[in-house]
């Protein structure tokens, strides 16, 4: 065997040694990230649900805390471009967290939170659906503009449907 072969062995195994030392940390950037994408998608239904629901805004706010807790989290752990696409690719190639994997301390907490929201969105979408329509049909009658953003939640299933559609 030549040493350039077992230098090459070598190298292999010490980058296979850190990748797997690193899978903690890797998870863990996973969570926070979905942390803050959860709280970014729920800024929205705050502001478009919150202009018909004054019950909604007080479910948004404590999951938008989260994700801003979340996001200083990534800050001070120098999250970046690079980190991500990196962490992404070893999460597509190993999509189940390791076995013993502790939850991070805001994921657990969010996790409740979302599903205390969800829950009363799906109680009353019929009647929010309603209501945000109302609210755009008077604002196009007083020639106001449609808010910036629309939340994909509140938009008629065959127009989200059409959307994921076209994305695949």
């Amino acid at each position: 065997m030549s040493s350039s072969h077992c230098l090459g062995e070598t190298q292999e195994r010490a980058e296979a040694q850190q990748v797997a030392a690193d899978v903690p940390a890797i998870w863990t950037r996973m969570q926070l990230r979905a942390c803050v994408a959860l709280a970014d998608g729920v800024r929205e239904i705050r502001g478009e649900g919150g202009e018909v629901d004054d019950k909604i805004p007080p479910l948004c706010t404590p999951i938008m805390r989260v994700g801003r807790r979340a996001l200083l989290n990534l800050a001070q752990i120098g999250d970046h471009a690079e980190l991500i696409l990196s962490d992404e690719a070893y999460v597509a190639q190993h999509p189940h967290q390791p076995e013993g994997f502790k939850q991070h301390p805001l994921a657990e907490e969010i996790v409740p939170l979302w599903q205390e929201l969800q829950s009363y969105l799906n109680r009353n979408m019929d009647w929010l659906d309603a209501k945000i329509d109302e609210r755009f049909a008077a604002r196009q009658a007083a020639g106001e503009p449609d808010p910036i953003y629309r939340s994909w939640i509140f938009q008629p299933m065959e127009v989200r449907a059409a959307r994921y559609a076209k994305s695949t």
